[in-house]
């Protein structure tokens, strides 16, 4: 057994668990702390109890199946049987690893709470951009994401403008840090309007810092553009472009955003 390394990927009901990935001793030890509850578990995920690289289990809505289904992984790996989403062998390839970041509008109250919690560097980044936006809004960011009642009111300030695009942009460079700890990197990175910013920084092109002041500062531009001339925005899906574009120019308004050959 020695140098043969496991892949396994873990699914229940459509939730999926991230990769593990090591030797068979490895494997077996994750598959103990699943099965025996060692455990941390939140909405946004279940995470091994320590903050190792090797500790990460990833996203997991477990279920009242949970435990049979762990146990009759574990005892496939003991017997190097086959089991469903596993991969084994003398050594494990994978392809290229793109991240590709959401833009504004993916926000939502207690974003990363759960993980802010367990993983110190994701609090880091926190830290980091409450510090950054000081004097620049009225409370600090932090608090507009981790309200102390998750009321509508919470919810339209976090998705004000010039709020939610450093909001979004802490949260994705967060959750990006916490995989980079773990040996989890892009080998590319892209993202949709908001998110090409948050892009900037795994690229290297900006540091987080001067990320977060750009998109605050864009944020506040565009809420005072929104508020000098008001409009509104909707999606149209699986509708040809042609014969769309004949529509708006009949109710004299403009196509903004093509984001597929489908969605408009």
């Amino acid at each position: 057994m020695t140098g043969e390394k496991i892949s396994l990927d873990i699914s229940l009901k459509g939730n999926r668990l991230i990769s593990m990935q090591g030797d068979k001793e490895f494997i077996l030890n994750a598959l103990d702390d699943l099965i025996n509850e060692n455990i941390t578990m939140g909405k946004n995920g279940i995470f091994l109890k320590g903050d190792g690289q090797d500790r990460f289990a990833g996203i997991l809505e477990a279920g009242a199946d949970t435990k049979k289904v762990l146990n009759l992984w574990k005892e496939a790996v003991k017997r190097k049987a086959p089991l469903p989403g596993a991969r084994t062998g003398t050594s494990v390839e994978r392809g290229k690893l793109a991240f590709v970041f959401p833009g504004q509008g993916s926000q939502y109250i207690g974003m990363l709470e759960d993980l802010k919690d367990v993983f110190e560097e994701v609090n880091e980044v926190f830290v980091q951009a409450d510090e950054v936006m000081k004097g620049m809004i009225p409370r600090q960011l932090t608090e507009y994401i981790f309200p102390n009642e998750k009321t509508d009111q919470a919810f339209a300030e976090l998705s004000r403008t010039e709020i939610t695009q450093p909001a979004i942009l802490a949260v994705e460079s967060a959750l990006l840090r916490a995989f980079e700890k773990r040996g989890i990197k892009p080998d590319m990175v892209a993202g949709h309007s908001l998110g090409e910013y948050t892009a900037l920084v795994p690229a290297g092109v900006l540091s987080l810092s001067d990320t977060v002041r750009l998109v605050r500062e864009r944020g506040r531009l565009m809420y005072e553009a929104g508020l000098k001339t008001p409009g509104s925005m909707m999606a149209v899906i699986a509708f040809d472009r042609a014969p769309l574009m004949e529509v708006c120019a009949e109710a004299g308004v403009e196509i903004s955003n093509i984001n597929a050959p489908g969605p408009v």
